[in-house]
Order: C-alpha cells, then structure tokens, then sequence
C-alpha cells in the first residue's frame, strides 16, 4: 500500500490557492532511491531522483482524497524507487510518497498513492493530465479524422456517371 504525505509546502500551496481562488497543478513526479524519512518537512532540495516525468495519471477518488499513478516501464527502472516526489508547476515538493517495500530495478515499476487532503480536491487542477494510452488514442484519433475528412472531401468532388 504504501504511504503518501502532504509536505508542508504542498500544505501552503493549497493555503494560498484557497485564498485566491485559485487551483494548483500536480505536473511531475520524481522517482528517487534515497533511503530517507518520510516526513512534511522534506522540501524539494532534499530528494535527489534517477527519474523526473511528467505525472502519468491522477484521478479523484472522492471529495476528500485524490490518486496519483507512476508507471516506470522495466527498461527505464535503473534503479530502486524508495521514495517518490510529486511536484507543482512551479517546481514546489507537493507530496512524498513512499511504497511499502523498495521497488526494485528491471521490472515495471507502477505506484498508486492515495492522497486525502480533507475535501480539498476542487482545488487541484486535473485538466492536464494525459497517459501514454490516451495519448496513443488521441493521436489515431486525429488521423482518424483527418482521413475522414479527406474521403468526406473526396466524395464531394465526385460526380455521378451514367
């Protein structure tokens, strides 16, 4: 399972957002295989990572908690994952997550913290996030539809012979 913690500037991140009506962004992860404390206090300075990535995917799971999911494909895992780092778009430490047991190199390395931020999920912005699978979809999409156009223009043009 795990364990996941909302660091102390994550905390004031979503002080501030809530303050201004505004929303924060969760963009990146960094995976790390430091053998460090989990703890709020940790900042970005303190987690030193063999992989940085865009986040794969986040999802709410209620009004009180949200999901993040890192999916480290066996031949990019180099290394363990002991701790992974979630980081706003500004380059803030969010949250710190720690698996239950070090994730090790060589094989798929796919991890699912469950954050509960106490009904404050309306102000993460979960808008732009895209898995390697969408992104697939959303690219045969597009040709789909470029194709579609094309034959839609070709039949237009057509006449019918007798």
């Amino acid at each position: 399972m795990g364990k996941i913690l909302l660091t102390i500037a994550g905390a004031n991140a979503l002080a501030n957002a809530h303050a201004n009506g505004e929303r924060i962004k969760v963009i990146s992860y960094k995976q790390s295989s430091q053998d460090i404390a989990l703890s709020s206090a940790l900042t970005s300075a303190d987690i030193t990572a063999w992989r940085e990535k865009p986040v794969d995917e986040i999802q709410m799971v209620n009004a009180e908690s949200v999901q993040f999911k890192v999916d480290c494909p066996a031949d990019q895992a180099t290394d363990y994952t002991r701790i992974l780092g979630l980081y706003l778009e500004d380059g803030t430490l969010y949250a710190v997550a720690q698996p239950s047991f070090p994730l090790p190199p060589n094989v798929r390395q796919v991890f699912t913290p469950v954050l509960s931020v106490n009904g404050q999920t309306a102000l993460l912005d979960v808008s732009i996030f895209t898995t390697e699978e969408s992104d697939r979809f959303l690219r045969w999409f597009l040709t789909d539809m470029v194709n579609f156009i094309q034959i839609t223009k070709n039949s237009t043009n057509l006449k019918e012979v007798n």
